[in-house]
């Protein structure tokens, strides 16, 4: 069996660049059969077909004054929703594969980012979101472990400590298949807050291969809610957001 690298091989199946066919390995949007392709410099077979897939746009919520909230796709990372919105910034942020309610502001508003800044330093802003999880979990309840963040060429959130105090609060949804869907509302938000937390009690999140959970087609964690400023707004559920 003649084999290749995927990145060159997808190169030729799609007629685009190395650099081009690197970089969309990279963004997970590159399946080979149902399993997403997650080395670029992996060997495959030369008769190997490609399917990808396409991230969708982001979507308007919420639009007044200086104020911009959005709902992000999955796949897409928060840097990349200002190709589409260049007079804004982001707010906050969400991981790459983490979807739903995103916060933007008018670059010249430094008003609203001073404001939004502490509001959330003050735990003033609701956060909700929906988890998916191997196993069941039965019963609400309460992770307060402080996570500590090293930030190399990838953050990595562990239970440390020495960590910075961060508070999650779940609450078990619906049941299927051996999974649970879970609310999760977050008083502080550390990087990876809910990944880690969920790790820690030994239900990752769907997808999260980083911090022990079983492969999928994304991580299913999803923005749910945000209130801020007395404003609240909801992101619905992906399509592809199933137990």
């Amino acid at each position: 069996m003649k084999q290749e690298k995927a990145y060159k091989l997808l190169a030729i199946a799609t007629n685009i660049s190395h650099n081009e066919a690197k970089s969309m390995i990279d963004s997970g949007i590159v399946y080979v059969g149902h399993r997403r392709l997650r080395v670029a410099r992996a060997l495959l077979d030369t008769k190997t077909h490609f399917r990808i897939e396409k991230i969708a746009k982001p979507s308007v919520l919420y639009k007044q004054d200086s104020l911009l909230i959005l709902d992000k796709p999955c796949l897409m990372t928060s840097e990349e929703l200002l190709r589409f919105y260049p007079d804004y910034q982001l707010l906050n942020r969400l991981d790459k594969e983490t979807s739903g309610v995103i916060l933007l502001g008018l670059k010249d508003d430094e008003e609203l980012q001073k404001k939004t800044i502490h509001a959330f330093k003050k735990q003033e802003v609701y956060k909700e979101y929906l988890a998916i999880v191997n196993g069941l979990i039965n019963d609400e309840m309460q992770i307060d472990k402080p996570i500590l963040t090293q930030k190399n060429s990838k953050a990595k959130s562990t239970i440390h400590q020495k960590g910075k105090p961060a508070l999650t609060h779940i609450t078990p949804l619906e049941y299927e298949n051996k999974k649970t869907l879970l609310k999760v509302v977050i008083k502080t938000g550390r990087t990876h807050q809910i990944r880690a937390h969920l790790a820690s009690i030994g239900y990752p999140i769907l997808g999260d291969m980083q911090y022990g959970g079983k492969e999928a087609k994304r991580i299913f964690l999803h923005s749910h809610k945000i209130n801020l400023f007395n404003i609240q707004i909801t992101a619905q559920k992906p399509s592809d957001f199933k137990l």
